[in-house]
């Protein structure tokens, strides 16, 4: 249990940390970042708040199921104010990337 909470607080950071990377701090911290998590929120919340207090940009987080956020994003479409979905199930975010409402993070380090 202790190696998987571990884990997921990793891959969380790292994912957070590109965001940065992609979209620069300046703007970040002005605006924040907007997060559709299907992780429940007494599990994320606490790394959200500890990345806040470490950096100053704040999160604002949607917490739903993975479906109930995918449905989102597909209604917003363009419009969606969301910077990361995160989800507990590998098939909802394949079916958020064929719908075409992802976007890939060009990093060195992801390939």
């Amino acid at each position: 249990m202790f190696i998987r909470s571990w884990l997921i607080r990793f891959i969380s950071y790292i994912v957070v940390w590109l965001l940065i990377q992609i979209y620069g701090v300046s703007k970040t911290q002005a605006q924040g970042l907007v997060v559709y998590s299907g992780r429940a929120e007494r599990l994320i919340k606490p790394l959200f708040d500890k990345f806040t207090e470490k950096t100053g940009i704040r999160i604002k987080a949607h917490y739903a199921g993975s479906v109930e956020l995918y449905n989102k994003l597909l209604a917003e479409g363009e419009r969606s104010p969301a910077d990361l979905f995160i989800t507990v199930d590998a098939a909802t975010l394949e079916r958020a990337r064929i719908a075409g409402r992802l976007e890939p993070i060009p990093s060195p380090i992801l390939l």
